[in-house]
């Protein structure tokens, strides 16, 4: 489907962006589309850098994903690609579900996972402190790259600009805890096996 679409943006000129790109493979069909000149994006999810598929073993149905999860290799080629700027996004992938859709049969039970409250942390700890960016590059991609895919104000500090600030103390280690979720659904693949790196105070839309 990838190579599919990236050969349409190719033929009509139109910009494409593929979320939540799992493989080594769609992102050298990516990157070899971007190589051609034609305008294509893509971004990653904090699971499929931080899991791989042995989880599965578990039959849990809260590693149970879209795109599943993938193999080692495949999670250090999207590390790879961050690092060398073909991945320009990260995003959540913050699709929660409700404690009794996914307490049911692996294959009965939906694929998501709650994200938006663990991918800060994710982000810190496979990217910072794994020695794949910068901290400064991990902002960008949170903020600055979103806003400008989406031609959309916002992303920056700029004088003007709305205050949409996380702060955050990058060396503070935090034990993911669903409980502790301000989201309705708590259902996250990282629970129990992860410490994580964040926290903080946010500030939305201030002066």
């Amino acid at each position: 489907m990838v190579s599919r679409n990236c050969l349409l943006a190719e033929l009509t000129g139109t910009r494409l962006h593929c979320l939540s790109i799992s493989t080594a493979g769609s992102l050298r069909i990516l990157e070899e589309a971007r190589q051609r000149g034609t305008p294509v994006t893509c971004s990653v999810t904090p699971h499929h850098l931080a899991l791989e598929d042995e989880c599965m073993q578990r039959f849990d149905s809260n590693w149970k994903v879209n795109p599943p999860l993938r193999t080692r290799r495949d999670r250090e080629a999207l590390k790879d690609g961050l690092r060398r700027g073909v991945v320009t996004v990260l995003t959540s992938d913050h699709q929660p579900h409700c404690t009794y859709e996914k307490e049911v049969e692996l294959d009965d039970a939906p694929c998501g996972a709650a994200g938006l409250e663990v991918a800060l942390g994710v982000f810190l700890t496979e990217l910072v402190h794994g020695g794949v960016l910068g901290l400064e590059r991990l902002v960008a991609l949170l903020t600055e790259e979103p806003a400008r895919l989406l031609r959309v104000a916002g992303g920056t500090l700029v004088p003007g600009s709305p205050a949409d600030v996380t702060v955050i103390d990058p060396n503070r280690e935090w034990v993911v805890d669903p409980g502790q979720f301000l989201s309705k659904s708590h259902n996250t693949p990282v629970h129990r096996n992860a410490v994580e790196r964040a926290g903080g105070a946010h500030h939305c839309g201030g002066p």
